[in-house]
């Protein structure tokens, strides 16, 4: 009976010890994109580095989509929206967008060439498309008052930060929005207002936001206009969570609600982005 009792004791000891050890191993498995048991990314913070217009195999960042509304009423604001597509096999880091608003002898039509027509867009993964919106004031004749006829309005991209999307030191998700609707605070004049949308983050962690790009779009599904803004709550917290923005300087007239599209910017490093050139980003 004791020897019995003795095997069936090391019998136990032996299953308790295989257990830890196997938990041991799970628990160290490290985690990353290629690991197929991750069910988030993890968020470290990213290297500097030089950064080029080109990614290092090819390929680069191109505006697919852009449009443009002068704000009925006074007109003196426009509402700038564009989508820009990563069409490179690598991730873009901190990407410069330079907005720029032209009348019809290509001349700056913005009242100042900084605010919102300044902006970095944090992460691009391969084949991505996300929304750069944007508001300006544009000027007006010191005599008469008129304001500026807005012709075109033109992006200028780059340079960005390339990486691999499956690098081993520095892993990067793509957060994905869905819209619940815009509120709209005024009519009868220039829309202002709000949006309201969820947002899921794949990050396992909190990481820093650079604010929330919304694109408006008319009924024929074209890009009327944009807006970026701080999100609330601010933060891009792990899995799916409601949040919210201002649209302060007004709203496209003839939107369609259910085509507004929004893009939260997630940034995984901590600290804001800086500018080599004199237009600092306003995110």
């Amino acid at each position: 009976m004791t020897r019995r009792f003795w095997l069936a004791g090391a019998g136990v000891l032996l299953l308790l010890i295989v257990g830890l050890t196997t938990w041991r191993l799970v628990a160290a498995r490290p985690s990353g994109p290629d690991n197929a048991s991750t069910r988030c990314t993890p968020a470290r913070p990213v290297p500097g580095g030089a950064a080029a217009d080109v990614a290092p195999a090819g390929g680069g960042l191109r505006v697919v989509e852009q449009g443009f509304t002068q704000i009925d009423g006074n007109g003196k604001v426009v509402s700038v929206g564009a989508v820009v597509e990563n069409a490179s096999t690598a991730v873009a880091y901190r990407t410069p967008v330079h907005i720029k608003v032209f009348d019809a002898s290509h001349n700056r039509a913005s009242a100042d060439a900084g605010g919102l027509l300044s902006q970095v867009i944090p992460v691009l993964m391969p084949g991505e498309r996300v929304g750069v919106g944007a508001w300006a004031y544009l000027q007006s004749d010191a005599v008469t008052g008129a304001v500026t006829a807005v012709a075109s309005v033109e992006l200028e991209l780059g340079p960005s930060q390339w990486f691999a999307p499956d690098g081993s030191a520095v892993f990067f998700a793509a957060i994905t929005s869905t819209h619940k609707h815009t509120q709209l605070t005024t009519t009868g004049g220039p829309a202002y207002g709000s949006i309201a949308f969820t947002a899921e983050s794949p990050y396992c962690q909190p990481i820093s936001d650079r604010g929330v790009a919304t694109i408006f779009r008319n009924s024929n599904g074209a890009i009327i206009g944009g807006n970026l803004a701080e999100v609330f709550p601010r933060g891009c917290e792990p899995g799916p969570a409601d949040k919210s923005a201002t649209v302060t300087a007004g709203i496209p007239g003839g939107f369609d609600d259910a085509r507004t599209s929004h893009y939260l910017y997630c940034d995984p490093s901590p600290t804001r982005p800086l500018s080599t050139t004199s237009d600092q980003p306003s995110n």
